[in-house]
């Protein structure tokens, strides 16, 4: 009987091959929603500050009331288009060459694998994108920002107090109206498994359950937020052509918004939201990503090219509150 090793040559696997790939959990578009444009620039409707805001009366004096044949009191307000968009083109391209594609061996199907790099990439930076200015304290939310109370990874913690501090503020200022608007709150994942063993947190729950570390569920419950969003994407941080180095794309912040339940509309409380430009291609179904393929005889091979038209955009820096620092990292 002939040895294994001369009736059968190794080949690879058709049906499975390894690769390093980043976390994909994204969560920058649940803060800033994708919303529909038909043009790649335009401007949005603002109101005055206080148009919707009733004024306290005067001393001694009820508001608004009139006599008999007096006058009634006018009311004037105020409108602006001041805040605009414009939808950047972010662009990226991969070649598959005659050669490649004929020598591919089974299991390598390189026009595939192109076109999901292609969308891989261009999500990912958009990703970067979101965290770089929702966690965004020296301009952004200078204005909204602060160190919490106690870190949370400590046995002093008080998230609660932090929450409220947000709260407060949005409310105050108009950006947050609980009928009209969820409350999200959002951090990376090296801070959540840190302050996920925080012995006050699991205090406050343990007589609910078994249990010596909180779920996000128990954490949603405990601040009340409507959404609580853990930012677990990853990036290479190592130089082109060095040895990969994994990176987390979200920091040790924590960020309160105000989201409006739907698409954002008219006469509403908005963070913000991301305009898709829809006029080349992409749909808010991709969140504005388009591909397509076409010939390229000067390299004897098909292009898979992948566009992103889209904006990311902060309307009511009020309508976000952002503690940097949450744990002693």
């Amino acid at each position: 009987m002939p040895a294994a090793h001369r009736v059968h040559d190794d080949q690879p696997l058709a049906s499975m091959s390894l690769a390093k790939v980043p976390v994909a959990d994204y969560i920058g578009h649940q803060i800033l929603k994708p919303v529909a444009v038909k043009k790649q620039s335009n401007k949005l409707w603002t109101y005055g500050d206080g148009t919707f805001f009733t004024a306290a009366p005067a001393a001694g004096q009820l508001l608004f009331q009139r006599g008999p044949g007096s006058s009634y009191q006018r009311y004037e307000w105020d409108i602006s288009a001041a805040t605009s968009y414009y939808c950047e083109n972010y662009g990226l391209e991969i070649v598959c060459s005659d050669e490649e594609v004929a020598n591919a061996d089974d299991g390598i199907d390189i026009r595939a694998t192109n076109g999901a790099l292609v969308a891989s990439h261009l999500m990912n930076a958009q990703e970067q994108r979101y965290a770089a200015l929702l966690f965004d304290t020296a301009t952004t939310f200078l204005s909204y920002t602060s160190t919490p109370t106690a870190k949370w990874d400590a046995d002093t913690a008080q998230p609660w107090d932090d929450r409220t501090t947000a709260v407060e503020s949005m409310m105050a200022n108009g950006t947050y109206d609980p009928l009209r608007n969820d409350l999200v709150f959002a951090t990376g994942i090296q801070a959540w498994h840190r302050f996920a063993r925080n012995p006050f947190l699991v205090d406050a729950i343990k007589h609910t359950r078994d249990a010596s570390v909180i779920t996000r569920e128990d954490f949603r419950q405990y601040l009340q937020v409507d959404k609580f969003l853990v930012g677990a994407g990853t990036y290479n941080t190592a130089d082109d052509g060095q040895p990969i180095s994994l990176g987390y794309i979200w920091g040790d912040y924590g960020g309160f918004y105000s989201v409006p339940k739907g698409t954002p509309g008219l006469k509403q409380p908005s963070l913000g939201y991301s305009p898709v430009w829809t006029g080349m291609g992409g749909s808010i179904a991709n969140l504005g990503y388009g591909t397509r393929t076409y010939r390229d005889d000067t390299v004897r091979g098909e292009v898979i090219q992948g566009d992103n038209y889209v904006d990311e955009v902060v309307t009511q820096a009020p309508a976000g509150y952002v503690f940097s620092d949450l744990t002693d990292a």
